[in-house]
């Protein structure tokens, strides 16, 4: 008979081998990652794999979270995972911790459904990115290299502008062979309105076209405003309101839907939608 999937067999890993390693590193990085882009991550799903996450889930170093949370079928889908905090004290311990993706924090719950979507997307961008022989930088990394004003916020991914204060769901930058790019994240699950998104679009415009992140992050490089939504309708409505070419948009509608856990999107980097400019290959920037 099979254990309950939220059932631990306490055990105690004397030696952690690479794969537990890498594994303890994807959930570093990303605050919540499912078992599928855990291993799309680590680039391997064998048993040995698999192996390995049941392990380290029973020496409480990664912990099992409820699908229901997610809305996701609790047997059906893929369980998600979170590291815990013995395992974020393992890696600190033998300097194994890595720059982190995202700036949710552990316990965090929010809104459980976006911010799921949020490290599934982004953790998606990751794998292709590595896959076209490019250079995937995180948040942290970015943030390293801040000037020390900004650093030193509390919440140093809040952006001033005129409307008040700018939050992206994400930022990360990519290296490619003759110039690095910067790409600020909006994962849009729900339909605000219009009034709403213009405001947001106003925010981008006045942080890009007025240097305000550059300012903010201490950078040179350019950046572009990485928005999925679920729809083709609501893509459109969102890119006749943001027309300049440094606003990309994605239809992921597997995002959107509960009938099934979305796989890793393999195509991530193709086909980014502009409202009067050609689409862009992420690849080839």
């Amino acid at each position: 008979m099979n254990r309950p999937r939220t059932k631990r067999l306490p055990i105690v890993l004397r030696r952690l081998s690479s794969r537990h390693n890498q594994i303890l590193s994807a959930l570093a990085r990303y605050r919540y990652l499912d078992s599928k882009h855990i291993f799309a991550l680590i680039g391997c799903e064998n048993s040995n794999a698999k192996s390995a996450l049941r392990r380290l889930f029973d020496a409480g170093l990664i912990n099992r979270l409820s699908n229901n949370l997610f809305r996701r079928d609790r047997l059906k889908d893929p369980q998600v995972y979170e590291i815990s905090a013995e395992g974020i004290a393992y890696l600190k311990s033998r300097e194994l911790l890595p720059d982190r993706a995202i700036w949710v924090k552990s316990g965090s719950r929010g809104t459980p459904v976006h911010n799921l979507v949020v490290c599934l997307a982004l953790a998606s961008f990751e794998v292709a990115v590595t896959k076209a022989g490019l250079r995937f930088i995180p948040w942290e990394a970015i943030l390293t290299r801040a000037p020390s004003a900004t650093k030193q916020l509390k919440a140093p991914f809040r952006f001033p502008v005129t409307s008040g204060e700018l939050i992206p769901d994400a930022i990360c930058s990519v290296e490619y062979p003759n110039e690095y790019r910067m790409f600020f994240w909006e994962i849009d699950l729900s339909n605000h309105g219009e009034k709403e998104y213009a405001t947001k679009a106003r925010g981008y415009h006045e942080l890009i076209f007025k240097g305000v992140y550059k300012r903010h992050l201490g950078v040179q490089q350019l950046m572009n405003v990485l928005t999925i939504t679920t729809n083709t309708a609501r893509r459109d409505t969102m890119a006749n309101l943001a027309k300049d070419k440094p606003f990309l948009f994605k239809v992921v509608p597997e995002y959107g839907s509960y009938e099934a856990a979305p796989a890793p999107a393999q195509s991530i980097l193709e086909n980014w939608h502009r409202a009067i400019h050609p689409p862009v290959n992420l690849k080839e920037i």
